[in-house]
């Protein structure tokens, strides 16, 4: 079920963006800019107003830079984005196992997977869905029944896992 629930996730997101076919604005126009700034090797774009003041969204940047490197389309971030999303509800669904009945872990999955701002945002050049995607993933190491067969090395992993969802997007102090 759950190599299902993430091909089916991730198709549904896709879809999501093929639909919407957005362009950057505001926020996700800048933090685009300065990854493809970023690209060039020109480091400039963090002197501008909005990374004094919003410095946090810098690795995100970097996030953006390295998968633009790899495809310099706009569709490269929304897919992984896609994947993103297809993995955070596959990792609930994971950690739902075992502590509600399996009906209900696939209904709840399920429910998440065609959420409309779950695909929504896929379209988005964001940093929620990798970011969540992180702090989820480390919840899941430390509750989920697949991350105990991992023993004592499972909470290192989470907290780096944390962390690079909380460099993504601040808010591991939630998580925490």
């Amino acid at each position: 079920f759950t190599l299902w629930l993430f091909l089916a996730t991730f198709a549904v997101n896709w879809a999501w963006v093929v639909w919407l076919k957005t362009e950057p604005a505001s926020d996700f126009s800048y933090m685009h800019s300065a990854a493809q700034s970023l690209l060039r090797g020109d480091l400039s774009f963090n002197t501008a107003t909005y990374y004094v003041l919003w410095s946090y969204q810098l690795p995100f940047v970097a996030l953006e830079a390295l998968l633009l490197r790899i495809w310099n389309d706009l569709r490269c971030i929304q897919i992984f984005n896609c994947l993103c999303a297809a993995g955070s509800v596959c990792l609930i669904y994971r950690m739902l196992q075992g502590r509600v009945s399996g009906a209900a872990a696939k209904t709840a999955s399920v429910c998440l997977m065609v959420f409309p701002t779950i695909g929504a945002m896929s379209v988005l050049l964001t940093n929620q869905c990798c970011g969540a995607f992180f702090l989820i993933l480390g919840l899941w190491l430390v509750c989920s029944a697949d991350g105990k067969k991992l023993g004592f090395v499972r909470y290192p992993l989470a907290g780096l896992a944390i962390q690079a969802g909380n460099l993504l997007r601040p808010e591991g102090v939630i998580v925490l």
